[in-house]
Protein backbone atom coordinates (compact mmCIF):
# COMPACT_ATOMS: atom_id res chain seq x y z
CA UNK A 1 0.00 0.00 0.00
CA UNK A 2 3.38 2.45 0.48
CA UNK A 3 3.83 1.68 -3.04
CA UNK A 4 0.21 3.40 -4.29
CA UNK A 5 0.71 6.07 -1.61
CA UNK A 6 3.81 6.89 -2.96
CA UNK A 7 2.25 7.02 -7.11
CA UNK A 8 -1.31 9.07 -5.92
CA UNK A 9 1.06 11.71 -4.02
CA UNK A 10 3.33 11.71 -7.33
CA UNK A 11 -0.04 12.70 -9.25
CA UNK A 12 -0.70 15.35 -6.94
CA UNK A 13 2.49 16.66 -6.97
CA UNK A 14 2.90 16.39 -10.96
CA UNK A 15 -0.62 18.35 -10.57
CA UNK A 16 0.87 20.93 -8.17
CA UNK A 17 4.15 21.57 -9.98
CA UNK A 18 2.74 22.79 -13.24
CA UNK A 19 3.38 26.45 -13.55
CA UNK A 20 2.37 29.36 -16.26
CA UNK A 21 1.46 27.71 -19.51
CA UNK A 22 2.24 24.30 -18.28
CA UNK A 23 -0.96 24.59 -16.30
CA UNK A 24 -4.07 23.07 -18.10
CA UNK A 25 -7.63 21.40 -17.26
CA UNK A 26 -5.94 18.18 -19.21
CA UNK A 27 -3.54 18.21 -16.09
CA UNK A 28 -6.82 17.07 -14.04
CA UNK A 29 -8.00 14.22 -16.39
CA UNK A 30 -4.34 12.93 -15.59
CA UNK A 31 -4.85 12.55 -11.95
CA UNK A 32 -8.08 11.34 -11.75
CA UNK A 33 -6.75 8.74 -14.16
CA UNK A 34 -8.87 9.54 -17.29
CA UNK A 35 -7.95 8.98 -20.52
CA UNK A 36 -8.92 11.16 -23.93
CA UNK A 37 -8.12 9.80 -26.95
CA UNK A 38 -10.24 11.37 -29.54
CA UNK A 39 -10.19 15.33 -29.44
CA UNK A 40 -13.09 16.61 -28.33
CA UNK A 41 -14.94 19.14 -30.18
CA UNK A 42 -12.75 22.51 -30.75
CA UNK A 43 -14.85 24.98 -28.98
CA UNK A 44 -16.27 22.54 -25.92
CA UNK A 45 -12.45 22.40 -25.92
CA UNK A 46 -11.84 25.89 -25.94
CA UNK A 47 -14.53 26.55 -23.81
CA UNK A 48 -12.74 24.79 -20.91
CA UNK A 49 -9.46 25.99 -21.31
CA UNK A 50 -11.50 29.44 -21.00
CA UNK A 51 -12.96 28.19 -17.72
CA UNK A 52 -9.42 26.81 -16.54
CA UNK A 53 -7.50 30.66 -17.46
CA UNK A 54 -10.92 32.18 -15.49
CA UNK A 55 -11.22 30.25 -12.67
CA UNK A 56 -8.02 28.39 -11.75
CA UNK A 57 -5.49 31.50 -11.92
CA UNK A 58 -4.16 34.15 -9.87
CA UNK A 59 -2.54 36.99 -10.00
CA UNK A 60 0.49 36.47 -7.39
CA UNK A 61 2.44 33.73 -7.09
CA UNK A 62 4.16 32.66 -3.52
CA UNK A 63 7.45 33.98 -3.01
CA UNK A 64 9.19 31.05 -3.00
CA UNK A 65 8.33 28.26 -5.00
CA UNK A 66 9.81 24.79 -4.57
CA UNK A 67 9.55 22.48 -6.73
CA UNK A 68 9.45 18.15 -5.46
CA UNK A 69 12.89 17.62 -7.19
CA UNK A 70 14.20 20.57 -6.87
CA UNK A 71 13.45 21.47 -3.12
CA UNK A 72 15.59 18.06 -2.53
CA UNK A 73 12.08 16.07 -1.73
CA UNK A 74 12.73 13.26 -3.39
CA UNK A 75 12.25 12.11 0.61
CA UNK A 76 9.35 13.50 1.07
CA UNK A 77 7.22 10.06 1.45
CA UNK A 78 9.82 9.43 4.19
CA UNK A 79 6.98 9.37 6.38
CA UNK A 80 5.66 6.61 5.49
CA UNK A 81 8.41 4.51 7.24
CA UNK A 82 7.47 5.13 10.80
CA UNK A 83 3.30 4.68 9.91
CA UNK A 84 1.47 1.69 11.70
CA UNK A 85 -0.26 -0.12 9.06
CA UNK A 86 -3.93 1.81 10.24
CA UNK A 87 -1.85 5.03 9.58
CA UNK A 88 -0.77 3.61 6.12
CA UNK A 89 -4.25 2.75 5.23
CA UNK A 90 -5.89 5.87 6.46
CA UNK A 91 -3.34 8.01 4.74
CA UNK A 92 -4.35 5.84 1.20
CA UNK A 93 -8.07 6.74 1.63
CA UNK A 94 -7.43 9.87 2.76
CA UNK A 95 -5.46 10.47 -0.52
CA UNK A 96 -8.14 8.75 -2.41
CA UNK A 97 -10.82 11.25 -0.96
CA UNK A 98 -9.23 14.30 -2.12
CA UNK A 99 -8.75 13.37 -5.71
CA UNK A 100 -12.25 12.37 -5.53
CA UNK A 101 -13.47 15.33 -3.74
CA UNK A 102 -11.35 17.59 -6.53
CA UNK A 103 -12.91 15.30 -9.12
CA UNK A 104 -16.52 15.10 -8.10
CA UNK A 105 -17.32 19.35 -7.93
CA UNK A 106 -20.38 19.46 -9.96
CA UNK A 107 -22.23 22.40 -8.40
CA UNK A 108 -19.92 24.92 -9.86
CA UNK A 109 -16.81 25.62 -11.69
CA UNK A 110 -13.36 24.06 -10.38
CA UNK A 111 -11.25 26.73 -9.20
CA UNK A 112 -7.44 27.62 -7.95
CA UNK A 113 -8.43 27.12 -3.78
CA UNK A 114 -9.85 23.48 -5.07
CA UNK A 115 -6.50 23.11 -6.31
CA UNK A 116 -4.77 24.06 -2.91
CA UNK A 117 -7.29 22.33 -0.72
CA UNK A 118 -5.98 18.92 -3.02
CA UNK A 119 -2.05 20.01 -2.65
CA UNK A 120 -2.38 20.58 0.93
CA UNK A 121 -2.71 16.62 1.66
CA UNK A 122 0.49 16.00 0.82
CA UNK A 123 3.05 15.92 3.92
CA UNK A 124 5.52 18.62 2.22
CA UNK A 125 2.60 21.29 2.59
CA UNK A 126 4.29 23.68 -0.84
CA UNK A 127 2.47 26.30 -2.07
CA UNK A 128 1.66 25.91 -5.55
CA UNK A 129 2.35 29.13 -8.49
CA UNK A 130 -1.28 29.55 -9.56
CA UNK A 131 -0.36 32.52 -11.85
CA UNK A 132 -1.39 32.06 -15.62
CA UNK A 133 0.59 34.08 -18.55
CA UNK A 134 -1.92 36.54 -20.02
CA UNK A 135 -4.94 35.42 -21.37
CA UNK A 136 -3.84 36.65 -25.17
CA UNK A 137 -0.57 34.12 -24.55
CA UNK A 138 -3.06 31.42 -23.09
CA UNK A 139 -6.71 31.39 -24.69
CA UNK A 140 -4.60 33.31 -27.73
CA UNK A 141 -2.74 33.47 -30.77
CA UNK A 142 -0.10 35.67 -28.34
CA UNK A 143 3.13 32.79 -28.63
CA UNK A 144 1.67 30.97 -31.39
CA UNK A 145 2.49 28.47 -32.80
CA UNK A 146 5.08 27.79 -29.81
CA UNK A 147 2.38 28.13 -26.50
CA UNK A 148 -1.40 28.99 -26.10
CA UNK A 149 -4.75 26.49 -26.42
CA UNK A 150 -5.69 26.99 -29.74
CA UNK A 151 -1.96 26.37 -31.01
CA UNK A 152 -2.30 23.25 -28.92
CA UNK A 153 -5.61 21.98 -30.23
CA UNK A 154 -4.32 22.68 -33.96
CA UNK A 155 -0.86 20.63 -33.55
CA UNK A 156 -3.08 17.60 -33.04
CA UNK A 157 -5.01 18.39 -36.17
CA UNK A 158 -2.74 16.08 -38.30
CA UNK A 159 -2.22 13.20 -35.74
CA UNK A 160 -2.13 9.50 -37.37
CA UNK A 161 -3.19 7.65 -34.52
CA UNK A 162 -4.97 7.52 -30.97
CA UNK A 163 -3.91 10.80 -29.10
CA UNK A 164 -1.88 11.56 -26.36
CA UNK A 165 -3.44 14.90 -24.96
CA UNK A 166 -0.58 15.31 -22.89
CA UNK A 167 1.68 15.78 -25.50
CA UNK A 168 2.13 18.48 -28.24
CA UNK A 169 0.96 17.00 -31.26
CA UNK A 170 0.83 15.57 -34.26
CA UNK A 171 0.80 12.17 -31.85
CA UNK A 172 2.34 9.57 -34.84
CA UNK A 173 3.46 6.07 -34.48
CA UNK A 174 7.01 6.11 -34.15
CA UNK A 175 8.87 2.52 -35.03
Amino acid sequence: MKEEIKKLRTLIRYHRDQKMDNRCWLDDVKLWGEEIHELPVYENMMKRCAAFYKNRKTSVGPICIAYSTAAGLENSDIDLDNMLDIEIEDTYKNLLNAIQKHKNIFSRERTWQDDEELYNILPEKIKADFRLPSEEDFLGEGKAPYAGCPSFWRSHEMCTQEHDIHMWGPCHHIP
